[in-house]
């Protein structure tokens, strides 16, 4: 079952996230919040370790890093709420709940470095306007080397023989609609360009050959063959652009249809590539600065107090029903 994904993906759009479509099934959500370096991710990587189905979200600015784990099963939703991806609670107390580490921080301590952290946090956030803006350059450079291409009546081909393939498929109707989530299998990441392995969660995998502006128009109409017989629909984000559809999954018969493009050879391939590698730099350069504000706030965490706190918060968590 595929159950790994990315929180969201650096784009040309900036920082993108449709976390919200399906972060309202939880019963149960706990929102961390905190600063840098504090416990966040260590603790959602110790509830995923103590959870034998868990549904795990990792950081596109740090791809070893969690951002969010679910157990849907148990109903809990527990997320990293902090910038730039920040939830808030709606319903307090019955449903939502914050579990703020920023607790356990010697905030006198905190207060020395004050200038330091602001000058970090500008620079990081100019480190990470500038990739956006590079991203985007990018992304105009994809569609003009899409408009130069010639359309493929091999595309309108592979797609009938697909679908023809998928309405012979054993698929027995259900009595409600199906419901569709947007999630991300790829993302540009201060590590480079990463892609989650999708095929090793699936038993069949179809392949059509579309250019990016085309795919949305045809994973549309597949998804619609699957929500009407009443199976959910996952569609994969492309993390350029941060809209159109890179693939489709079907959760429940493990069913993947993906997209791919085979970009012209010509000067702009290289322009195009140049982007997405400056682009990449910058995240790079954000992450390193991060990594400095890490230094400041780990230096004024009381660990041994929040090992002991988050200890019989995983207990709660866990054992709730």
């Amino acid at each position: 079952m595929m159950n790994k994904f990315f929180w969201g993906s650096n784009t040309a759009r900036g920082f993108v996230s449709y976390a919200l479509e399906f972060y309202p099934r939880a019963q149960r959500r706990v929102l961390i919040k905190s600063g840098p370096g504090t416990g966040k991710s260590t603790f959602l990587t110790k509830v995923a370790e103590a959870t034998p189905e868990p549904v795990i979200f990792y950081c596109s600015s740090a791809p070893s890093s969690l951002d969010a784990i679910a157990d849907f099963s148990k109903g809990y939703f527990i997320a990293d709420a902090t910038y730039p991806h920040v939830l808030e609670p709606e319903v307090v107390g019955a449903r939502d709940e914050i579990l703020d580490l920023g607790m356990f921080l010697d905030k006198n301590k905190l207060k020395t470095d004050y200038e330091k952290i602001v000058k970090l946090k500008n620079l990081s956030k100019q480190h990470f306007s500038l990739a956006y803006a590079t991203l985007n350059k990018a992304l105009k450079v994809r569609d003009v080397l899409e408009e130069i291409e010639e359309p493929s009546r091999e595309i309108d081909k592979g797609f009938v023989e697909i679908y023809a393939e998928l309405r012979e498929l054993d698929l027995p109707r259900r009595a409600v609609l199906g419901e569709s989530e947007k999630r991300f299998v790829s993302a540009y990441t201060p590590l480079g360009y990463r892609q989650l392995k999708v095929d090793n969660n699936a038993l069949s995998i179809y392949l059509l050959r579309l250019r990016p502006t085309e795919r949305t128009r045809y994973f549309h109409v597949l998804s619609q063959f699957f929500l009407g017989l009443g199976y959910d629909v996952w569609f994969f984000i492309d993390p350029l652009d941060g809209i159109s559809f890179e693939g489709l999954y079907i959760p429940d018969k493990e069913i993947y249809i993906k997209a791919e493009w085979s970009l012209p050879e010509n000067d702009l391939l290289q322009i195009y590539e140049n982007e997405k590698t400056a682009a990449i730099e910058e995240l790079k350069k954000a992450s390193l600065v991060h990594e400095e504000l890490e230094k400041i706030y780990i230096d004024a965490m009381d660990f041994d107090s929040l090992n002991s706190y988050l200890a019989q918060v995983l207990i709660d968590v866990i054992k709730a029903e």
